[in-house]
């Protein structure tokens, strides 16, 4: 859905704006302009910012071409990453997220099976699967008509 989002053009001119330096950023126009118009500017906007590492034409933005775009904000962030250096002194260390590897693999198939769209509330997978119907629910999304639900 973010193509649909980027496709006038009022994002991608929006980002510029938040990510490139003070230095580069561009005008935006205080009335927003016809998204091809508004397309044009971006393309002259970011050949200003000389965001090499991928060039997009007007059409390419109005289209619009999903991973093309995607792939502009990639190298958008990667140029130009808005964010600054954090201090070696005062970053804090990365606590482990799982202790061992099965409690890590048992997040993923978890997270896995709760993005599926299945409805599944899972918090404990040992737990939450001991009836079988989270697991039988998996089972007929990955091959539908597999289990028989009558």
């Amino acid at each position: 859905n973010l193509h649909s989002d980027l496709a006038d053009g009022v994002a991608l001119a929006v980002l510029l704006y938040q990510v490139l330096p003070p230095d580069l950023r561009p005008e935006l126009p205080p009335t927003c302009p016809a998204p091809r118009d508004l397309a044009g500017q971006i393309v002259e906007w970011s050949c200003a910012a000389k965001l090499e590492l991928l060039q997009v034409s007007a059409e390419d933005i109005t289209l619009p071409r999903p991973r093309l775009l995607l792939l502009y904000t990639a190298a958008l962030y990667a140029s130009y990453p808005a964010m600054e250096a954090a201090e070696e002194a005062t970053r804090a260390p990365p606590k482990p997220r799982h202790h061992n590897s099965q409690e890590r693999e048992e997040h993923v198939l978890r997270m896995w099976m709760t993005s599926l769209g299945l409805d599944l509330h899972l918090t404990n997978l040992f737990d939450d699967c001991a009836s079988g119907l989270p697991l039988l629910k998996v089972m007929d999304w990955l091959q539908p008509g597999v289990v028989d639900w009558s």
